[in-house]
């Protein structure tokens, strides 16, 4: 239907159809600010359901609009910019375990037309010897995977014995598990990635689309796989990892210090 919507030049118009309307540029709906979200639940979407669950969650104080356009579709709506912007700076978010996909929309062109195809997530980068483990290795193996986010802070990078790094992972491919990474004269290693906030995904194909049960490979077999034969499983999520627990600083030297008992001996 959208389709031949989209192809009207090609019909032979009634006189009617030929009559234009213009619409001038005091537009109500002007000031509002909005995102579209791609539900990927398979189950019927209630939008009484879904503000009882994001509302908690957003905390927005002017609250928001939710109006479902079909297609498990959901398209929410601000009076302003920065509520939005903070939605789409903490993802993940999920709905029924599953993944809810935003796109910032202009609100200009149809709905269908918009792609949803990524979501921001913290990767952890796991296997790297201690003497890698750097703002420069975080970045270049995060930018392989996707778009990468700066972060707030350094120490946001660092988890102790492994990286992290947000990253814009493209959800219409099978999760990437990691990385084959090269050290020059230290040889090659194998960077296992764990995503934190990880919700349903598929162990078969590892596809965040379906879980293990709706899955091709799965269904395809009758029942003749096994669970050893999951390329995918749930090592491949992490704990939400805790910036405020630090694991990552800087002690500064004690070079131009005149404070402390060595100072006072000093003036003494």
């Amino acid at each position: 239907m959208e389709d031949v919507l989209n192809d009207w030049k090609r019909f032979s118009l009634l006189e009617e159809e030929t009559n234009r309307v213009t619409l001038d540029d005091d537009n109500p709906n002007a000031l509002e600010v909005f995102l579209a979200a791609k539900f990927l639940t398979r189950r019927a979407l209630n939008i009484e359901a879904i503000g009882r669950t994001l509302k908690p969650l957003w905390k927005i104080q002017n609250g928001f609009e939710i109006r479902d356009v079909g297609n498990h579709i959901i398209l929410f709506v601000f009076d302003n910019d920065s509520d939005a912007e903070r939605i789409l700076a903490t993802e993940p978010w999920t709905y029924d375990k599953h993944l809810i996909l935003l796109s910032c929309y202009d609100g200009s062109g149809p709905i269908w037309s918009i792609r949803f195809h990524s979501v921001k997530f913290w990767v952890q980068l796991h296997g790297l010897p201690i003497n890698r483990l750097n703002e420069k290795t975080a970045y270049e193996i995060g930018r392989s995977l996707g778009e990468v986010s700066s972060a707030a802070q350094v120490g946001e990078l660092f988890g102790g014995d492994f990286l992290r790094i947000r990253v814009g992972v493209n959800v219409t491919r099978p999760l990437n598990r990691g990385r084959k990474v090269f050290l020059g004269k230290d040889g090659e290693v194998w960077v296992t990635f764990r995503y934190e906030k990880m919700p349903n995904f598929c162990y078969w194909c590892g596809m965040v689309s379906h879980e293990a049960k709706e899955c091709s490979v799965w269904l395809s077999s009758k029942g003749s796989l096994s669970l050893n034969q999951q390329e995918y499983g749930a090592w491949l999520r992490a704990d939400p990892f805790s910036v405020g627990k630090k694991s990552f600083m800087f002690v500064s030297g004690t070079r131009g210090d005149f404070g402390g008992i060595d100072g006072m001996a000093r003036s003494s």
